[in-house]
């Protein structure tokens, strides 16, 4: 049975076609894997370089042809294996390609304008194409992903055999078997065209699978990632349906925090549940969301399902399931950090309600947290240190500390104070504008119902005239002496 050639020179060519159709759609759909753009252009290179094959019998263009048929075709074969290496993440080898390309090009002019051989061309085109299929299947073996190990193997195998026949065309001038012209229906020719048309539409099939293979593999890597995070924090994430706020899907948090299972509330109403305290608030979330898509941090109060409440803090967006609109939230309990701000408010109340009852006192009145940093001061301290009430909230005492002080006097304030004693002593100060002055302090430990240790509240009287004229005492008494001496 006779074949023609020409027929299934176009069969190729439309078929090259196709498949640069293909992987155009398929690179249009996913641009995040670079190798399938470099495919598409590989392919399409190809095409190009079949178009001149046609164009070889034109009289004046036929040597232009056959140069752009050859080097086109090797050239697409390297940037099909270079979009084999950038969808690995790895990097080709850049100037031993150009240098290859090069030097090929060069020898298929001279093969063609200088010294014009067919049989030439023959083995240098199969032998190209032959190492690069050799290149491109290694690289498959050597660098698939694991998630793609089964397409990258199948496409390996494809490069492998193209290479293994390549490798034989060439030695086809050797044999004794008749070149022929491209068009020229011989077995070789035949053998060629059916070959190039079974792989190059395996590997466009093999490339499209590799790509949706790893976009499957990355998706279902999201979704245990996804699920891992869900399942596992510690607040309680929920999904329900926007219209009708029925549960779809909750985690552990969810069951942790209000004590309901998913079994009791799984296919059932977030109303009907009686979750919200009060119903406005969840219509106030659901409002926040129809207008910007989002919400952040909506307080709410939440009904346990013992009865008992929680304050939550409700961060939440829209999400598309099954085509319909449904809203994923996060809910953080603040219960605890809420009753202890109030707990903290109302001795914060209590300190400066007794600091108000002696704000007009003369003794100086300073209040500071367990850290040791000052929450409250009276008139009188801003009188004695120079320091206004705005400039001393939130530092430390030692702000008044001179170099006479060591560190260990520190200490030993502090070891009294937090054992729930109360700490007597005298020591001497620095004001703001570095004179030094003599105290007389009293620190105590403020405690709450609860009998804890909250605050320190301290009493301090200015003693620098005493400790002046104790000085100026001691020094009469030293003069005396001196002067009984003589």
């Amino acid at each position: 049975m006779n074949i023609d050639i020409r027929t299934l020179a176009i069969l190729l060519s439309l078929t090259n076609l196709l498949q640069v159709i293909a992987l155009f759609a398929q690179y249009r759909l996913d641009k995040t894997h670079i190798g399938l753009g470099w495919w598409t252009l590989g392919n399409a290179v190809v095409a190009i370089g079949f178009l001149a094959n046609y164009m070889r019998d034109y009289p004046g263009i036929g040597p232009s042809a056959i140069i752009a048929n050859n080097v086109l075709f090797v050239s697409g074969m390297w940037l099909i294996y270079v979009g084999v290496l950038r969808f690995q993440d790895q990097r080709e080898r850049r100037a031993q390609i150009i240098g290859f390309c090069a030097v090929f090009t060069l020898a298929i002019i001279y093969f063609t304008l200088i010294n014009d051989d067919l049989a030439a061309r023959r083995v240098l085109v199969s032998l190209a194409v032959s190492a690069i299929s050799f290149f491109i299947a290694k690289a498959l073996f050597i660098h698939k992903p694991r998630a793609v190990t089964a397409s990258a193997n199948f496409l390996a195998v494809v490069f492998l055999a193209n290479s293994v026949f390549f490798a034989l065309r060439a030695l086809t001038p050797f044999m004794g078997a008749a070149v022929g012209g491209t068009f020229t229906p011989t077995l070789t020719q035949i053998e060629t065209y059916l070959v190039v048309l079974i792989t190059s539409t395996l590997w466009t099939l093999g490339f499209i699978i590799l790509v949706n293979q790893r976009l499957l593999s990355e998706i279902r890597y999201a979704k245990e990632n996804a699920d891992l995070i869900f399942n596992t924090s510690p607040d309680a994430v929920l999904i329900t349906r926007l219209s009708d706020g029925v549960f779809v899907n909750m985690n552990e948090g969810f069951t942790a925090m209000t004590g309901f299972t998913c079994a009791e509330v799984l296919g059932k109403s977030i109303l009907e549940v009686n979750i919200w305290k009060d119903p406005e608030d969840r219509q106030k979330l659901v409002t926040l969301l129809n207008e910007k898509g989002s919400c952040e941090n909506l307080q709410a109060v939440f009904q346990r399902k013992d009865g008992s409440q929680l304050t939550g803090l409700v961060s939440a967006r829209l999400i598309i399931l099954e085509s319909a609109p449904h809203i994923i939230s996060v809910t953080h309990d603040i219960t605890s950090r809420q009753r202890a701000e109030e707990e903290k408010s109302d001795v914060l109340v209590r300190l400066r309600t007794l600091s108000a009852a002696i704000e007009q006192s003369p003794v100086t009145t300073v209040i500071t947290d367990l850290a040791g940093n000052i929450v409250f001061v009276n008139p009188k301290f801003t009188e004695s240190t120079g320091y206004t009430a705005h400039e001393a909230i939130g530092k430390n005492p030692r702000i008044l500390k001179t170099e006479h002080m060591p560190s260990t006097a520190y200490k030993e304030l502090w070891d009294t104070i937090l054992s729930g004693q109360n700490w007597h002593g005298i020591f001497q100060n620095k004001k703001k504008n570095g004179e030094l002055y003599w105290e007389s302090a009293t620190i105590s430990p403020v405690k709450d119902e609860q009998g804890a240790v909250t605050h320190f509240l301290a009493l301090k009287e200015d003693i620098t005239e005493r400790k002046q004229a104790e000085e100026a005492l001691r020094m009469s008494e030293m003069k005396y002496r001196l002067l009984e001496r003589v």
